[in-house]
């Protein structure tokens, strides 16, 4: 909140160039420290066997391309019964960023979430029976 006060009265005074970049390296700093507090609060989580945590840090690693790394935390929070990782390892799989343990795992990752309640979860599988169902058909009337 200081922060950005300050670069909006830099701004409005027109103080120059050197006080508006001083002004934007407070502000970077304030918000790199709001990313560290999440970061502690994300261990402290997981640290905790809080479930959901390890799906929320796994997501970061993701977008940074770490799949490995996010491989690890989506495994231990399907461990944990938490359907978010089930889905989500069930997605890195189907993306090609995750080698499945076992023939089918994304599918019986997704069936376990929808088990679970996890709503796109059953949407999936519902959509993926239905295209097996369909695809045995088309291939029973010779298409």
């Amino acid at each position: 909140m200081k922060g950005s006060t300050l670069v909006i009265a830099v701004i409005a005074g027109g103080i120059g160039l050197v006080a508006l970049l001083g002004a934007i390296a407070i502000l970077l700093g304030l918000l790199t420290a709001k990313v560290f507090y999440f970061s502690d609060l994300t261990k402290a989580s997981m640290s905790a066997g809080y479930p959901s945590a390890f799906d929320n840090a796994a997501q970061y690693l993701l977008r940074e391309g770490k799949h490995q790394e996010a491989e690890g935390l989506l495994r231990r929070g399907v461990q944990l019964e938490d359907p978010d990782a089930m889905v989500s390892l069930a997605d890195a799989i189907r993306a090609g960023w995750v080698s499945p343990h076992v023939a089918g795992g994304d599918f019986m990752l997704y069936g376990r979430a929808a088990k679970l309640g996890h709503q796109g979860a059953k949407n999936t599988v519902d959509r993926d029976v239905g295209m097996q169902i369909g695809n045995g058909l088309m291939r029973a009337i010779g298409r």
